[in-house]
């Protein structure tokens, strides 16, 4: 059982003192405003840099003890912005996600592209150039590269950005089902239905801080949802107490007479 745990994790003016953890099995959700630590507790989460202070551990171990391909044998890791040096074919660019399993393995992935590709529903785009997608196709070209990597972790940050609300409900549908199936997977959120809708754990930050943990519960994630963002939240609940929909809406000035 592949497990992450940080503690204490501190990056001068982005980060401080950070705890988390990753189980198999769940799908955490962090939020937070722009500029709270999001993406920098991401980044170190999946050794992508080094922290000031705190550690990251994988299996037990100091994650900067890995190997690179070794890690990225075990965490697949989403950044916020998907980057192609120069434009190659999608399969190839999805088969990527098996270069830390060998050579052997990126041929075979250009081979099986379409089986990641249909499952964030862009089969078709198999053999079109990456020069010619949009920036949502990209998103999910991206994140099927990331499936292709087989992890028993996952670290998204963003993967939802750039969708249409059809697409943002199917990936995250995804995601939940693969967290169901053993995988752990973080996923950075703005979209606090969603988060609020898919997550078993929701992480709030705010000025660089994870200032709460909560479930799902519609009190729950209203309560914070007010606090960390400062704005007027509605919600209706279903008969479980989670979520059915949150409207967030920020009070307008009167208008001067």
């Amino acid at each position: 059982m592949t497990e992450l745990a940080a503690t204490g994790l501190t990056l001068a003016g982005r980060l401080a003192d950070a705890d988390f953890r990753l189980s198999p099995g769940e799908l955490v959700v962090i939020v937070g405003p722009n500029g709270s630590g999001k993406s920098s507790l991401m980044r170190l989460l999946a050794g992508q840099g080094h922290p000031d202070s705190g550690s990251v551990r994988l299996d037990g171990n100091e994650i900067a003890g890995f190997d690179p391909r070794a890690r990225a044998r075990r965490i697949a890791y989403l950044p916020q912005r998907a980057e192609v040096a120069w434009p190659i074919a999608v399969a190839d660019m999805v088969a990527l996600g098996r270069f830390a399993f060998g050579g052997a393995e990126v041929t075979r992935g250009a081979g099986d592209a379409g089986q990641w590709l249909d499952e964030v529903g862009c089969a078709p785009l198999a053999r079109r150039s990456t020069a010619t997608l949009s920036g949502g196709e990209l998103a999910l070209v991206a994140l099927a590269r990331a499936f292709a990597a087989e992890t028993p972790l996952l670290l998204l940050d963003e993967p939802t950005a750039a969708l249409d609300p059809r697409r943002q409900i199917d990936v995250m549908t995804r995601l939940l089902a693969r967290s169901r199936a053993g995988q752990g997977i973080a996923v950075i959120l703005h979209d606090l239905n969603l988060a609020a809708q898919f997550a078993d754990r929701i992480l709030w930050m705010r000025d660089t801080r994870i200032v709460a943990e909560s479930t799902s519960d519609a009190v729950a994630v209203a309560a914070n949802a007010a606090a960390i963002f400062e704005v007027s939240v509605r919600i209706e609940s279903g008969s479980d107490g989670r979520v059915q929909t949150l409207a967030v809406q920020q009070d307008r000035p009167s208008r001067s007479e």
